[in-house]
């Protein structure tokens, strides 16, 4: 509705980052904090991920739906799979 606004995070988004967001919705007034809004949200993360994430080429190879499915097609053909390689067996 037009009074409430929905966000989503990932792992990169830190509760810093959620408080800079909170200044800018405050259009130059005083800016609540997550700790002031809701105070039993974790801060530190024990599962935050430390690990390099979707570091492969293909991620960053492909730019459009068309092109990643252009990709799986010939990913796809170059499966040999039974329906390309058994004999029929038709009447």
């Amino acid at each position: 509705d037009a009074g409430r606004v929905s966000l989503a995070f990932d792992e990169t988004t830190d509760i810093a980052d959620v408080d800079a967001l909170f200044k800018v919705f405050a259009a130059g007034q005083t800016a609540p904090t997550v700790e002031q809004i809701a105070p039993s949200v974790q801060t530190s993360f024990p599962m935050e991920r430390k690990s390099a994430f979707m570091t492969h080429p293909v991620f960053n190879a492909y730019h459009s739906e068309h092109e990643m499915l252009r990709c799986i097609k010939r990913l796809e053909e170059k499966d040999l799979s039974l329906v390309r390689s058994m004999i029929a067996l038709g009447s």
